[in-house]
Parts: C-alpha cells; structure tokens; sequence
C-alpha cells in the first residue's frame, strides 16, 4: 500500500493533468444524440463499423478513411448492443433503432477518441522524459500543454480518426527514439515503432509521417556516419515492414467507392512555368491553412516553437 502511495505522489502532477485532459476529452459523449450529421468526419468510420457487423464482410466499403477505425469501433458496438439486449430490447428492436436514429451509438467513437487523445499526453510526457531525462519540469510542461490544445482537444472530443493515428504516430515516435538512444533490444524497439506506424496510417492517412519521422530518426539522426547509417539492417526492416503494411492498407481500399483520399495528379500546360507550377501546389494544399490554424488557434505553442528554433539555431552556432 505505501509503494502504491509513493508512486501516486511520485506522478501526482501528471496524473491531475491526465484527470482533467480526460474530461475535457470525454465529457458529454452523448452530445446531439441521435444524429448523425452534427460533427465532420464522424460518421465515415462508425458507419463503416455497422456495415462490417450487417454484411460480415471485414472489407469496409462505407468509410472514406483506411478501415482500422471502423475495426477498433465494432467490439464496442457489441458491447453496446448486448447492454440494450440485456435492458430488453430485440434484434428487430436493435436493427430498428440503428435505421430510424443511425446516431444512437455515436457515443462509442467519441468515447475512443477521449482515451486515445488522453492516453497520447501520457505518451508526450514519456517522449519529452526520454529526450529532456534530467528535466521534471520539461516533461510536465509540455503535457500541460499538449492537455488543452485545442486542436487536439476537439479531435479527441469527437468521434473522429485523427486522435487514435496520433496516440499511434506518438507510440511509433516512442519506441523510435528508444531504439536512437539505446543499445539494447534495438531489433525489438525497431519492430515496435513499425508496428506502431502501421496502425497510425491504419486509422488515417497522416500516420504516414511516421514513416518519415522513423527514417530521419534512425539514418539523419544516428551517431554514426551517413554512409554506416544507412546500411543498419533495423534501420531498413523498418522502412521496409512500414510500407508493406502500408501497401497493404491501401490495397484494401482500392474497389472503395467512397475512399477519396487516393493521390490525386494535376496536369499543367508546357508553357505553364515551373515557378508558377511550385506556387499553386503550395498554395492549394494543406500547408497554408495548417500554418494559418497553428497561428490563430495554437498561437502560445507557435511562440515556445519558435523559440525553440532560436534556441537550437543558437546553440549550432
């Protein structure tokens, strides 16, 4: 009983920013309840889970994003549709309510995405610790933060797939850095952080960063010269497991007829100019209004980036 006081005096700063991270996330998972419509991006996954359980076809057909967060969904639905059977209900009931208020069991991925996006603080907390260890401070600061984001607030308010790529990306991001920092178990850490990648882009397409962030860790970021770095063989199983599992992924979406997010080419005239060309890919893509939202809606961790830049410009020098 005492060790288990001391550990919870030793994490009480995380644990009261975990508590309330959590209920900013999960409260009110019942929000509009039964309709559907309320929240973009909602419906896309959670539609996909009820039509693997009507048509018992793993192969999801309904959802525009890759099917991990239509899977993660279903035994939660189960879960949900027994506790309506035990308070009465029927199948015929259970079908019925699905048809006439598609929105009833929306609760199930708002749930989700509230303990993914608070679980992904804890691992915030954990990657700061392994890159700042003799700093308590660093770490406890930077979940802090990271607990009233807004933009990470609202996507782990609502049943959307962002939270759980994220709370993955951070998992893969985790065990990445552990396999740069130590010596031990490295293969291990390595097929971890694959893993891990794997089922970020499993749930949306911006787990696919992971990928990158494995790769500058592993080759740009090792001690060793370029050259040794890039022939470690961990280093290339991990390159390589990341994008058969991502190929994978993307096949099973290829006959998906509501799947949108496949690369979309945009041809130019020959006298368009190669300038011009680098100017409208820019400015039509995500980069402005990423930019413009972290300016408007995150503007205090703009400020610590941009110090931070400074800060390691500096210490180059």
């Amino acid at each position: 009983m005492r060790i288990i006081i001391k550990s919870i005096c030793n994490y009480r700063y995380i644990l009261i920013i975990l508590i309330i991270a959590g209920l900013l996330r999960i409260t009110n998972p019942f929000y509009a309840s039964p309709t559907l419509y309320v929240i973009g991006d909602e419906p896309p996954n959670y539609m996909g889970a009820l039509y693997v359980l009507a048509n018992k076809n793993l192969l999801v057909r309904t959802a525009i994003y890759p099917p991990f967060g239509s899977y993660a969904q279903i035994p939660f639905l189960l879960i949900a549709f027994l506790l309506e059977l035990l308070r009465g209900k029927t199948m015929a009931d259970l079908y019925l309510l699905v048809l006439t208020q598609p929105g009833f069991f929306l609760f199930v991925p708002r749930i989700l995405a509230g303990i993914f996006g608070t679980a992904t603080i804890y691992l915030i907390y954990k990657i700061s610790k392994l890159v700042f260890p003799k700093s308590k401070s660093i770490r406890i600061l930077a979940a802090l933060l990271a607990a009233f984001l807004f933009n990470h607030g609202q996507i782990s308010h609502f049943g959307r797939p962002w939270a759980a790529a994220m709370f993955f990306y951070c998992l893969s991001l985790k065990w990445t850095l552990q396999s740069h920092l130590q010596t031990m178990n490295d293969r291990k850490l390595i097929i971890l952080a694959s893993a891990a990648a794997i089922v970020s882009y499993g749930f949306h397409q911006v787990g696919v960063f992971a990928l990158w962030s494995f790769a500058v860790l592993r080759i740009v970021g090792s001690q060793k010269k370029l050259s040794q770095a890039l022939i470690q063989k961990n280093t290339w199983l991990g390159i390589i497991m990341v994008l058969i599992g991502i190929g994978c992924i993307y096949g099973l979406q290829i006959n998906n007829p509501t799947a949108d997010w496949f690369p979309a080419f945009t041809f130019y005239p020959p006298n368009y100019g190669f300038i011009n060309m680098i100017i409208d890919v820019i400015f039509s893509s995500n980069i402005v209004y990423n930019i413009r939202q972290l300016l408007v809606l995150e503007p205090i961790v703009f400020i610590f980036f941009l110090i931070n830049l400074l800060t390691v410009r500096k210490n180059s020098d």
